[in-house]
């Protein structure tokens, strides 16, 4: 498989849509008009429900699909990277990337605008100085210069990949990797920001690539992956270590995951690692050789439902998941010896939960909702990891 639409969760219904006949996309408009309002302010913003104008958004209109659908979250931080400045959601159906501000005090967003970008966009990444941002989609990866006092987005190129997918940057800003069928590698320039290629590698065991993570100490690179047959009840987690001069990356080996792993996520020691298996409705947990990079397995944490994205806090202390079918945000607390979750509840998010990310001060929460076309936001209280909704925020 090539697609990434075709790896997605809701390519059934834009399948279902197409049977029917009805052309998928619109021209140009604000997708406020199609957004499902929140239960605060049915008919127009307010303190916690606000709408995001789009301009640069085509947004459809569909029976069974959200007219946005966004898909991905990633904040730019300030330049001590100790907040988030920005945060940038790319909505898959309407072909754009919405931007925003943070409220530092507060954690509320707010909307400046949006940008168009390439087809079905399912992926986006900022580098940690808070200068670039990178999305991707099947085929290619668009880069953005990013307005250090406004936060807009500014195209400064395309890099044709082939086969698409998740794209994620390491910690110094030096390389980049986008994972599909393989793993492209690029190395990073830090004035320009051009990508120049390094090769490809071969991303392992399974089918093709769902999500990839690059640990907190630039070391090593994660990528999950379904199994190769289908109908096996398996998914993996291909294991690579970085060339610190280079950014070549080295297969170290796979490990075995739950049913369809959406999403690596690594915890900030780079002790732990855990993977959200949307398919089997669990999240594999693993241990981190500090050596090699190589997983071991400590446990599955059976749930009730699908996780698709995963976000461990900035402390180390809790990781939290978006669950897709039951539209809440699960709360885990990290043993800090074990790496072993405890859940501590749930919280209430959008439609479809797509990707959850947290600020890097620790104090703040985003998830997009894929099928209400918004972003919940969310205080994290520290002591006890829970959440307190803030509003939502039309994308």
């Amino acid at each position: 498989m090539q697609s990434q639409s075709r790896k997605h969760p809701w390519f059934s219904r834009m399948v279902l849509a197409l049977s029917l006949g009805v052309p998928l996309f619109t021209a140009c408009g604000n997708p406020a008009t199609s957004a499902a309002p929140s239960a605060s302010s049915p008919s127009a913003p307010s303190p916690t429900s606000t709408t995001a104008g789009s301009s640069g958004c085509a947004p459809i209109s569909v029976p069974l699909l959200p007219a946005m659908a966004p898909d991905a979250i990633a904040i730019a931080s300030d330049p001590s990277g100790e907040y988030g400045k920005f945060a940038y959601v790319v909505n898959r159906y309407a072909n754009c990337i919405s931007m925003f501000a943070i409220d530092p005090a507060t954690g509320a967003l707010r909307s400046t605008g949006s940008i168009a970008t390439v087809s079905i966009p399912g992926s986006v990444a900022v580098d940690t100085l808070g200068r670039f941002a990178y999305v991707a989609n099947n085929s290619d990866v668009v880069l953005y210069a990013i307005d250090a006092t406004t936060g807009a987005l500014s195209s400064i190129g395309t890099i044709a990949t082939g086969s698409g997918g998740s794209v994620a940057v390491d910690p110094s800003s030096k390389f980049a990797y986008v994972a599909s069928d393989d793993i492209a590698m690029y190395t990073i320039n830090g004035t320009n920001n051009a990508l120049a290629s390094i090769g490809t590698i071969t991303a392992g065991a399974g089918l093709f690539s769902l999500a990839i993570a690059v640990d907190p100490s630039g070391r090593f690179v994660y990528v999950a992956r379904p199994a190769d047959t289908v109908g096996v009840a398996i998914g993996y987690v291909s294991m690579y270590m970085i060339d610190p001069t280079s950014g070549a990356l080295t297969f170290t080996g796979s490990i075995a995951a739950g049913i369809d792993p959406f999403s690596v996520a690594v915890d900030p020691s780079s002790r732990f690692a855990y993977v959200a298996n949307f398919e089997s409705g669990d999240i594999s947990m693993y241990s981190i050789n500090g050596i090699t990079g190589a997983l071991t397995s400590i446990g599955t944490l059976t749930t009730t439902f699908a996780p698709i994205s995963l976000a461990v806090h900035p402390s180390g202390k809790f990781l939290y998941a978006a669950d897709n079918t039951t539209s809440n945000v699960s709360i885990y607390a990290i043993d800090d010896l074990t790496g072993v979750l405890t859940s501590l509840g749930t919280m209430a998010a959008g439609s479809s939960p797509s990707s959850i990310v947290i600020d890097p001060s620790g104090k703040f929460v985003y998830v997009t909702n894929f099928d209400s076309d918004n972003v919940s936001m969310y205080t994290i209280d520290t002591a006890t990891g829970s959440l307190t909704l803030i509003g939502t925020i039309g994308t």
